[in-house]
């Protein structure tokens, strides 16, 4: 008999090969298996305060840790498997500290309809006027912050009237976040500021405030949205949408866009970024002296008409501007039907008109 000493080298071989082979699979398996089982462990035991379950949550990010800064396959693997943990977990907590607080949609709502008449008598109060530099703000801010808040702020509002308590559970999701960043910094990073911020957003769908308001103007919001000319702009759309979302908070009913009303607006936006200055009255303007001589030109013939002017960074930024001036403020919420809007650069301007607003509320001084 003949004994083939090269065949069983090479048998040995082959077999040692294989068994090297079985291994590493198994040691790959092995480490994908731990690697889904330390991130299931954060998923599920992380709020835990159990000392077993503690440490189980401490040991999965130790493992991460090392998983993610030992190759880039598992680092992806841990950031889409947990890239949306602290958010589901933010959104139940917010609910879950709504329910226990006891905090309504009813309530909310009545604290708001109530709230209306008052902020308005201050807003239309005689003595709140510019002239005096607005020495009557306090009373106005007194009234109309709460509605303000509720309007876009629920949950916010709740926590500093209501007893919702926020804090607490938002504290712990800031901690987890911060593990969750030592892992990949886009974890921990929430989408605005901290975990408090980012509860108050996902609470206040569950509110739907503006929900009778928004079915009431429906109809005029969408033929506002549906115009198309080339006064109206992205920035002319937002600040018409601004001041609108403001009358509708303090029940008053959205404005039309008008397009001569909106000619009139673009052309004094014009000229008082070519003056650098903002006002009412021009003797050398090209449109007209006055905002009613401008919107005449354009085409608008009815007499009763009004102006806010003011110069900011962006449509939010500007009603804000026109919430702090008295007249202005009350040139907003009038009883106007339409409106026309212009914007060039930091130069802003509305034209209002129709309606059965008090003419003596129209904005027409230096």
């Amino acid at each position: 008999m003949t004994f083939n000493v090269a065949g069983v080298r090479a048998g040995v071989a082959l077999l040692v090969l294989c068994l090297g082979l079985n291994a590493c699979v198994t040691v790959h398996a092995e480490a994908k298996s731990s690697l889904n089982e330390q991130i299931s462990t954060i998923k599920s035991k992380w709020t835990s305060e159990r000392p077993a379950d503690v440490k189980k949550v401490d040991d999965a990010f130790s493992g991460l840790k090392q998983a993610v800064a030992a190759s880039e396959e598992d680092r992806a693997k841990v950031v889409k498997a947990l890239k949306d943990v602290k958010e589901q977990a933010a959104a139940k907590a917010v609910a879950e500290a709504i329910a226990k607080a006891g905090v309504t949609r009813g309530k909310l709502r009545a604290i708001l309809v109530k709230g209306r008449p008052a902020a308005l008598e201050a807003i239309f109060d005689p003595k709140y006027t510019e002239s005096d530099n607005n020495k009557l703000q306090p009373k106005v801010d007194e009234a109309c912050q709460p509605l303000i808040a509720i309007w876009n702020d629920p949950v916010g509002y709740a926590a500093k009237n209501m007893k919702l308590d926020i804090a607490t559970p938002a504290a712990k999701l800031d901690a987890f976040a911060a593990r969750l960043g030592e892992l990949d910094e886009s974890l921990g990073k929430w989408e605005a500021g901290k975990a408090e911020d980012y509860m108050r957003k996902a609470g206040a769908p569950s509110f739907n405030i503006k929900r009778e308001e928004l079915e009431e103007n429906d109809s005029l919001m969408r033929q506002n949205d549906s115009m198309k000319d080339k006064q109206i702009t992205d920035a002319t759309r937002a600040v018409v949408r601004a001041v609108n979302d403001y009358r509708m908070m303090l029940g008053k009913k959205a404005l039309i866009v008008e397009l001569k009303l909106s000619q009139a607006a673009q052309g004094h936006t014009k000229y008082l970024e070519s003056v650098k200055k903002v006002g009412h009255i021009y003797e050398d303007h090209p449109d007209g002296k006055t905002p009613k001589d401008r919107c005449g030109k354009a085409g608008y013939g009815n007499a009763n008409v009004g102006e806010n002017c003011g110069r900011a960074p962006d449509a939010q930024a500007v009603v804000w501007v026109w919430y702090k001036a008295a007249e202005h403020h009350r040139g907003m919420v009038m009883g106007w039907e339409y409106v026309g809007a212009g914007n060039t650069n930091e130069y802003w301007v509305l034209n209002f008109g129709g309606g059965d607003a008090d003419r003596s509320g129209d904005i027409q001084r230096k």
